[in-house]
């Protein structure tokens, strides 16, 4: 995704890029964060990249976060 994006999205892999805005719902198999997202999220996997910015609540399976990358989120589950 580049751009800003607002509204629910269920797909098999989503890419956010570097100066992309996603807000809303996300359901994916494969999620991968350079830009910012501000939604709640289901996915099997979640990678934040160093300059990635997660906001919001998440279930998931595998989370990576890489030095310099941000989640922040009251509610996560595994």
């Amino acid at each position: 995704l580049s751009g800003t994006f607002k509204g629910a999205i269920q797909i098999d892999k989503l890419i956010i890029n570097e100066n992309a805005v996603f807000v809303g719902n996300i359901t994916a198999k494969e999620i991968i964060v350079e830009g910012h997202i501000k939604a709640d999220m289901a996915t099997e996997k979640l990678h934040i990249l160093s300059n990635g910015k997660v906001e919001g609540d998440l279930i998931y399976k595998t989370l990576k976060i890489d030095e310099g990358g941000f989640l922040n989120s009251s509610k996560v589950w595994s």
